[in-house]
């Protein structure tokens, strides 16, 4: 049912697990569910496009830790679990998931400096944090999601085990879109500050620039690029500085291809959509 795109699946996945605690419950001791079972529910509830996902994964983590105290450290979360909630929080509507999601990770954070290595957040967790940033929906949360998207970046930065995938930079210029005002007077900085780092790291992609042409004025664009590629019809990676875009990992087929069609400031880069939830 993980693997599955059926509507029910994650309740499914869900039921399957109860039925398996319950038999271990009645002596069934090869049924024993793992912290691996809790994960795959989990992830089921990150695909799951029902609007109660991210309430139901949080239940499943607050099961996990109380588990955990009381003595079952078989099923203490790890850094996988932790970011799968994180995942589904921010893909729900719910007011205040940025704020949220922010808080898991500083629970794992200090976690992990109490000497838990198991809960050490990765670049998932971060871009996860950024993500629930960007597809922030309620207005009046919209600043609290920035100043959490700005802190964050700053994070990044300063963290001498965390790689940042140019995902990390896209979805910070997302945030930068949805969020900060075009009158903000940090604004030109931030895209400037941000865009450099990500040149300086080689993790200019094609989600890179089309975020950052859809972030950034015509001006500070043409500025960033160069009045000689923002002026291309098509941009290929050869275009390109090689130290720009020498870490991005990508595959074979799409090393060039992605490339192309991103001078035109019609067209959207393939960035993940929010999902279309159920009403009930």
């Amino acid at each position: 049912w993980a693997c599955s795109k059926e509507i029910y699946a994650a309740e499914n996945a869900e039921a399957i697990l109860e039925r398996m605690d319950t038999r271990y419950r009645e002596g069934y001791r090869h049924l024993k569910p793992t912290l691996q079972s809790y994960n795959i529910v989990l992830n089921s509830f990150s695909k799951s496009r029902g609007g109660d996902a991210a309430e139901r994964a949080q239940k499943i983590l607050q099961f996990l830790e109380e588990q955990c105290e009381s003595g079952n450290i078989d099923l203490k979360p790890d850094v996988v679990a932790y970011t799968t909630v994180m995942d589904c929080l921010a893909k729900s509507r719910l007011r205040g998931k940025a704020t949220a999601v922010r808080e898991i990770l500083d629970r794992m954070h200090k976690e992990h400096n109490d000497g838990d290595n198991d809960v050490r957040p990765n670049v998932y967790s971060y871009g996860t944090v950024l993500n629930a940033c960007a597809y922030t929906y309620h207005r009046d949360d919209k600043a609290a999601a920035l100043e959490i998207a700005l802190d964050t970046m700053e994070e990044v930065k300063q963290l001498p085990w965390l790689k940042p995938s140019h995902v990390i930079y896209a979805s910070f210029f997302k945030v930068i879109t949805n969020s900060m005002s075009r009158r903000d007077p940090r604004r030109n900085n931030v895209i400037q500050s941000a865009f450099q780092e990500c040149c300086t790291r080689g993790l200019v992609s094609p989600l890179v620039l089309g975020c950052l042409r859809t972030t950034a004025s015509a001006e500070q664009y043409a500025e960033l690029l160069g009045n000689d590629i923002a002026e291309l019809s098509y941009v290929v990676k050869d275009d390109l500085p090689k130290e720009w875009t020498c870490n991005v990992k990508q595959t074979r087929s799409k090393k060039v291809s992605t490339f192309r069609k991103l001078g035109n400031r019609k067209i959207r880069p393939r960035t993940m959509r929010p999902p279309h939830y159920n009403n009930a």
